[in-house]
């Protein structure tokens, strides 16, 4: 027998909105796909019936966790990054991206990806998708079967960039400049398809989203920025970019256009509300300034980050001027794709940069990073990330009894500093239940796990063989470069942090 919804009964629900903080013994109702009422458990009232009920007693209720950046062919090549910095990296996940080239290929990355998200209590995440030429939109569909069949809300961003690998790298005296002349036919097959996607996958089932996924300047042609710009005006959609995760990126952007890759996209009209800037380890005071006066949103991946070396970002400033954070896994060739993870890392990381404790990140503001900050990324805010009426009804349930977590007057310290994923055992999207006792109840990730390994041995001697090809080609070149650009930094690592970071602020 059908039912108009589900009422979420007896838990201690933490909203994550506003003043209206932890509620015991309470009470979530969802009618279809949204939230209609959040409080104390109480009587059915009058039309109040016809509800199936999800007895919460012992349990966390909150908010499905919101991934602001994550790469799903990242699942082809779990461990796979040890002791590199991205320069080096990006060749060898190139040389992967490459190889994934069939419609199978992309379904199975999106729908293990979701499955991996979903069971750790992430209810929606932000694709920033690999772009294979050759199969244009039908690229986009197949990720899109993968989310949508799992139940995971989803947005879809195919990145994209016309600039050749070579090209995006600072010249140094190991590497002179290149000669490019600009090739708009590669940016118009991109647009055209993304054209293509938005009227079939924006909106889909009320649950998918299609941005522009136009990469970082350093690695666009003003072509392809300016014809962003336009593509932006014609579609109510938005987009997601790589800007400043390494320090040769700041130094290659100058070199490009003299000034730094946040002006760039100030100049061409890219620079606003609809636009998340991913990794962003390296913008000055300045670039700063621009982001928050066009309501922009930083996505920080602080594990990525640390294991590729590329620093960490100045997020305690961000925060402080109002700028939107999330917080995203990136690929799970990075780490794993439990948000747990970049939420205790966020939480930690900046204690080291910002000695002053009172600019510390609260337990609470890291959760709503990896919540609110998310559903910003998304360009959802108030409809995701919260649990209020007329929010959409994505909501985790955790029994703290399963990990080190417990329920206390202070459940967002446990939760940021303990919990793993391990405690997650019911998870709804818009309503339906897609996690239950921990395990993904729409598909069957035993098989598609079976079957990304299959594929996974049959593309291994082309991406070794192409791998191979990008270290040969590029290796030494880039080692190169890498350590000029290093060692030109001085002692603003991004690690230790300039010296404006180290100050102590007067204290309120």
């Amino acid at each position: 027998m059908s039912t108009r919804g589900i009422r979420i009964v007896g838990g201690q629900v933490l909203t994550l909105d506003g003043n209206a903080g932890l509620i015991d013994e309470g009470e979530v109702i969802v009618d279809g796909d949204t939230i209609a009422y959040v409080g104390p458990q109480r009587p059915a009232g009058p039309g109040e019936t016809g509800y199936s009920t999800l007895n919460a007693h012992g349990s966390l209720v909150l908010p499905g966790l919101v991934n602001g950046h994550t790469h799903s062919y990242g699942v082809f090549a779990k461990g796979g990054v040890d002791g590199m910095p991205l320069d080096l990296f990006v060749p060898a996940v190139t040389a992967l991206g490459e190889a994934l080239r069939d419609e199978e290929d992309l379904y199975l990355a999106a729908a293990l990806t979701a499955a991996e998200a979903l069971r750790s209590g992430t209810t929606c995440l932000l694709d920033h998708l690999r772009y294979p030429y050759r199969l244009g939109c039908q690229a986009f569909e197949a990720a899109a079967r993968g989310y949508l069949d799992a139940g995971v809300r989803a947005t879809i961003a195919p990145m994209f960039g016309d600039r050749p690998f070579e090209d995006t790298l600072p010249q140094t005296g190991s590497r002179p400049a290149i000669a490019r002349a600009e090739s708009p036919g590669d940016a118009d097959a991109y647009l055209a398809a993304c054209a293509q996607a938005v009227p079939r996958l924006h909106g889909a089932r009320g649950r998918l989203q299609f941005f522009l996924g136009t990469d970082g300047p350093q690695r666009c042609t003003p072509y392809l920025l300016r014809r962003s710009r336009e593509f932006l005006d014609a579609y109510p959609v938005g987009m997601q970019s790589h800007v400043y995760e390494a320090a040769t990126q700041r130094v290659r952007g100058r070199q490009l256009y003299g000034t730094s890759l946040v002006a760039v996209l100030e100049d061409f009209g890219l620079l606003g509300p609809g636009l998340s800037l991913v990794h962003f380890v390296w913008p000055d005071g300045d670039d700063l300034q621009r982001v928050r006066r066009a309501g922009a949103t930083v996505v920080h991946c602080p594990g990525a980050n640390l294991q590729l070396g590329s620093g960490i970002a100045p997020v305690p400033e961000m925060t402080e001027m109002g700028i939107p954070v999330a917080l995203g896994t990136d690929g799970a060739n990075s780490l794993d794709l439990s948000l747990w993870t970049q939420i205790r890392l966020a939480a930690l990381l900046h204690r080291v940069t910002h000695p002053w404790y009172r600019s510390w990140l609260t337990s609470a503001a890291v959760l709503r990073m990896a919540t609110c900050g998310g559903a910003a990324a998304h360009r959802l805010s108030g409809q995701i990330g919260v649990l209020r009426a007329g929010a959409k009804g994505d909501v985790i349930l955790l029994d703290p009894r399963a990990s080190a977590v417990a329920a206390g007057r202070d459940p967002a310290l446990n939760l940021v500093m303990r919990e793993t994923g391990a405690s997650v055992h019911t998870v709804l999207v818009g309503g339906e239940i897609v996690v239950r006792d921990g395990r993904c109840v729409r598909i069957d990730e035993a098989d598609l796990l079976s079957r990304l390994g299959r594929r996974a041995e049959q593309l291994r001697p082309e991406v070794e063989r192409r791998q191979e090809e990008m270290r040969s080609r590029y290796g030494p070149s880039v080692e190169a470069m890498y350590q000029e650009v290093m060692s030109s930094l001085g002692n603003d690592t991004r690690f230790s942090g300039p010296a404006s970071r180290r100050r102590t602020p007067t204290a309120n």
